[in-house]
């Protein structure tokens, strides 16, 4: 009997660890639950604020922001833990550019998804303003799925095309493209056409 997967992004806005029990943590929390994910893609995951720094500042804004994206997994019956080659357990499932302390990440429900060992990958500059997280995950179907968490450029569509060529080339296979799913904020205008005030 086949299942449906479903799967949700959320531009977190600033998630911190610092915010648990807050109204905005809750409310994010609640929001999540509600939506019950089996694949959950998050952006702007922060470890920091501030642009620049050296390494040391890189590793703590990666640490904060693994304590954050474990927190809500945690809270939220969800999972960050990949996989290594080996099977042993991995690192958290976020990725950032070096050069800001903001992340992306990627949640999974361990009762209906698993990461595929060694599937999980991390991108940043200079290709991705922000950081990309891409990990290939079974969802019990006949072959893995690539799924990535995915930020895109907020300033430049230039530099929004150029992620986009780069998406495509991590979901290429040898002999074609593999099954995958690319959530995120693509920060691009809408191709919706809405009557505006001005008609």
């Amino acid at each position: 009997m086949s299942r449906l997967i479903r799967f949700a992004n959320l531009n977190a806005y600033k998630l911190k660890a610092s915010q648990a029990g807050t109204e905005v943590g809750r409310t994010r929390i609640t929001a999540i639950r509600e939506i019950a994910p089996d694949v959950l893609a998050l952006q702007e995951v922060i470890g920091d604020e501030t642009l620049g720094g050296d390494e040391s500042e890189a590793a703590l804004w990666a640490d904060r922001a693994k304590a954050a994206v474990e927190q809500v997994a945690a809270e939220c019956g969800l999972s960050a833990t990949t996989l290594c080659a080996d099977k042993s357990p991995g690192r958290a499932a976020i990725a950032s550019n070096v050069h800001r302390g903001w992340f992306t990440a990627l949640l999974w429900n361990p009762q209906t998804v698993r990461p595929v060992p060694g599937g999980f990958r991390s991108f940043g500059a200079p290709d991705f303003w922000h950081g990309v997280t891409h990990l290939d995950l079974d969802i019990g179907a006949c072959s893995p799925v690539s799924v990535v968490s995915y930020h895109g450029h907020p300033a430049s569509p230039d530099r929004r095309r150029h992620e986009a060529l780069m998406l495509k080339l991590r979901l290429r296979a040898t002999g074609g493209a593999k099954p995958g799913i690319v959530l995120g904020d693509f920060n691009a205008l809408s191709a919706a056409r809405v009557p505006g005030p001005d008609g």
